[in-house]
């Protein structure tokens, strides 16, 4: 009897490696889905945003639940300005799970994309209620507040922004020109001192000192 066992465990031992050396998957779909959604991400960051795409689509593939696989590969289709697609996987994100700060925010990149800003704004203030933290949802509301010209809402955003992201110069340039919107070129004139500050880009340095000697020159 025992050696019965003994000859089906070794059986069972050689078709698992039989299995794998003909390419036979071991992991479940879902740890492979989160293999190809890292690979995914890494491949985003690397600014491969097509092949990302590709490993997205295959992470939805082997888990149809996977909630943040649908953001990688909206985040794709935002990036070639596919819409309908982006906001319909976004959509799909948020039902499965609906704190996902950064499918709100995106869907607001959409909804701007597609002139629902009523849409948008919802979206992006919905994005820093779930992450207060989330810089980027605070840029785009404060960008949408410009847009729709309430300036004074758009500096209160950036103002989040920077709070966030300090060290960001691009910040403290667009925040100056809100400010000259709003009529403060003092306020506007200490932004883009940090602005230069902060700075190591010739072209961003060189347009803020521009903005600064029309604020100067004309006695702001």
């Amino acid at each position: 009897m025992r050696a019965r066992i003994i000859a089906s465990i070794g059986l069972l031992a050689v078709a698992a490696i039989a299995s794998l050396a003909c390419g036979g998957r071991t992991d479940p779909p879902e740890v492979e889905a989160r293999l190809e959604y890292q690979k995914g991400r890494t491949l985003q960051e690397q600014g491969s945003v097509k092949k990302a795409g590709d490993a997205y689509a295959r992470a939805i593939f082997l888990d149809p639940n996977f909630a943040a696989a649908y953001v990688g590969r909206g985040y794709v289709y935002l990036a070639h300005e596919n819409l309908g697609n982006a906001i319909a996987d976004f959509d799909k994100a948020i039902e499965l799970d609906s704190n996902l700060s950064e499918a709100y925010n995106y869907r607001g990149l959409a909804s701007v994309g597609m002139a629902d800003p009523d849409q948008a704004m919802l979206d992006f203030t919905m994005a820093v209620e779930i992450d207060p933290g989330l810089a980027a949802a605070y840029l785009n509301r404060a960008r949408l507040h410009a847009r729709l010209q309430d300036f004074l809402s758009a500096i209160e955003d950036m103002t989040a922004a920077i709070r966030e992201r300090p060290e960001e110069p691009m910040h403290y340039m667009e925040r100056a020109q809100m400010h000259l919107f709003q009529g403060d070129p003092a306020s506007a004139a200490a932004d883009l001192d940090q602005a230069i500050s902060l700075t190591d880009d010739p072209n961003v340095e060189l347009r803020a000192k521009q903005l600064l000697a029309q604020i100067r020159g004309s006695g702001g």
